[in-house]
C-alpha cells in the first residue's frame, strides 16, 4: 500500500501561480517561502530588475571621494632588469 500525505500544507507560487506542497526542507522557514523553485525565484527577480528604471545620479552631483580614489589610473612599476 502506498504511503499518502493528504494533510500537507499548500501555497501558491508567486511567480508561476502553481500550487506547491510543504517539504521537509522548508520546515523551519515555511512562512517565508514564496517560490516553488530556485528557477522561479531567478525569473521573478530578473523580471523585477528589467521593469525598474535605470538609476542614474543627478548631473550636478560630484563623485564621492571613495569613487575618485578607486577610479584613478594605477601606477605601473617597472621591475629591475637582471
Amino acid at each position: 500500500m502506498a504511503h499518502s500525505k493528504p494533510n500537507l500544507a499548500e501555497k501558491i507560487c508567486v511567480h508561476c501561480q502553481k500550487p506547491m506542497v510543504w517539504r521537509k526542507a522548508w520546515r523551519n522557514c515555511w512562512e517565508t517561502v514564496k517560490y516553488c523553485s530556485n528557477a522561479c525565484q531567478r525569473q521573478a527577480n530578473r523580471q523585477a530588475r528589467q521593469s525598474e528604471p535605470a538609476h542614474a545620479p543627478p548631473p550636478n552631483m560630484e563623485p564621492s571621494l571613495k569613487t575618485q580614489r578607486f577610479n584613478r589610473p594605477r601606477k605601473v612599476l617597472a621591475l629591475p632588469k637582471r
